[in-house]
């Protein structure tokens, strides 16, 4: 009898482990800067920010390496930095870091050694992360410190002499702006997608990104084509479409902008509806619902699809 609930037990939490997972591609970069324009360095106010194609589960740890993958482990020189959140981040949300340089000589007025999350934290766990303005790469992983476990994506700003050897998991999640423009101090996704899927395809695509090099030290780059951090996308999608089956105040379609979180899940209205007035996409304490508050009305049903994700009135729109 023992041994059957210790069997039973031992499947439930395998099984648990096995759906709650991440897999290669499932993490995807969006923003880079590695040339910041704070301080005397070229480290300060350094970054990159990254996008999730499915929900993080909570307590999920994602290590970042600067350093070379050379086929069966990293190099000793550069440095390394740990993610994590103590809840489920939900699929498309945009997770901005910033890393100031890991020194102590004041280069970053101040700054050195600080780290931010837009969302969860991070730390350091290694001894020298410096982001490079030249042949700079990250990888992403789980695992623990230079012992990946599951390989998620990678980017490269200078792959060309081939320094990295590039893992077979993650051959198809390989960001590489190295053709596009060498050694690159920022770039930002400024590509237009539709859902999760076509997003996934397009943060892929160099093309799809606004990139820039000012080619000095301590001074990229708003001047012109972007802005970071303001230009980074705060999700991706941030637009969904409400297609009503039946009339809906005088009108069958609702545009829906993100407007934040609520109740762990993302949270869209939007002012200027066309046709459809202002809806209204929220957690009513026990369910999401579609509300017109035009109107002020009690919530209003209606058959519907959301794209690009159905909705879920237990989880969210």
């Amino acid at each position: 009898m023992n041994k059957f609930y210790f069997l039973f037990i031992f499947c439930c939490l395998s099984a648990n482990g096995l759906i709650a997972q991440l897999s290669p591609g499932d993490v995807l970069f969006t923003a880079y800067r590695f040339d910041g324009d704070t301080g005397s360095g070229a480290n300060c106010e350094d970054g990159f920010a990254f996008t999730n194609f499915v929900d993080i589960p909570a307590n999920t740890t994602i290590y970042f390496t600067e350093e070379e993958w050379q086929g069966n482990a990293f190099g000793d020189q550069e440095g390394d930095i740990s993610w994590g959140h103590n809840a489920v981040v939900p699929a498309g949300s945009v997770i901005q870091l910033v890393t100031h340089a890991q020194s102590t000589t004041d280069e970053c007025d101040g700054m050195d050694g600080i780290l931010s999350a837009t969302i969860g934290t991070i730390q350091y766990v290694g001894d020298s992360w410096a982001l490079s303005t030249s042949a700079e790469e990250i990888y992403a992983y789980l695992g623990s410190v230079r012992q990946p476990s599951t390989w998620l994506c990678a980017m490269f700003t200078d792959n060309l002499d081939g320094s990295n050897t590039i893992p077979d998991q993650i051959s198809n999640f390989i960001q590489d702006f190295s053709n596009v423009n060498q050694d690159s101090d920022l770039g930002i996704f400024t590509g237009s997608c539709n859902d999760l899927a076509s997003c996934k395809t397009a943060v892929l695509n160099p093309n799809n990104w606004t990139i820039e090099n000012d080619g000095g030290n301590g001074d990229c780059c708003d001047a012109d084509g972007v802005d970071y951090p303001e230009d980074i996308p705060t999700n991706i999608p941030s637009v969904i479409t409400i297609n009503f089956e039946d009339d809906f105040d005088g009108g069958t379609t609702a545009t829906l902008f993100l407007d934040g979180q609520q109740n762990g899940r993302n949270r869209y209205r939007s002012d200027q509806m066309a046709g459809a007035g202002n809806l209204e996409c929220y957690w009513s304490g026990t369910r999401w619902e579609i509300r017109d508050l035009d109107q002020n009305s009690i919530p209003y049903f209606s058959t519907f699809d959301v794209s690009p994700n159905p909705p879920n009135l237990t989880t969210g729109c």
